[in-house]
């Protein structure tokens, strides 16, 4: 890869991995508002968790559907969180 975030060259690699998954099937999870911004770019849902430092409103703002403090945290309220409905679709 070639390019940083927020392009979204990586989140391209790791659908193409995903053998034809389309992005509206995909969750990234991710720490800073660049996670978001390329996720966004491929109309990818994203998750974010507090653990990178960066505060929920700036995470919110970057297009985070939904926050945890952590991964710990997410797992916790897995079977409320988008994981859990995106797989009873």
């Amino acid at each position: 890869m070639s390019r940083s975030k927020p392009h979204p060259e990586i989140c391209e690699v790791a659908l193409k991995r995903l053998h034809g998954i389309d992005p509206a099937q995909a969750i990234a999870v991710g720490d800073s508002p660049y996670d978001a911004i390329a996720a966004g770019k491929l109309k990818i849902t994203c998750i974010g968790v507090l653990s990178g430092g960066f505060p929920g409103p700036e995470l919110r703002a970057a297009g985070y559907s939904a926050i945890y403090e952590d991964c710990a945290d997410l797992l916790k309220h897995y079977e409320g969180s988008l994981f859990a409905s995106k797989r009873a679709a």
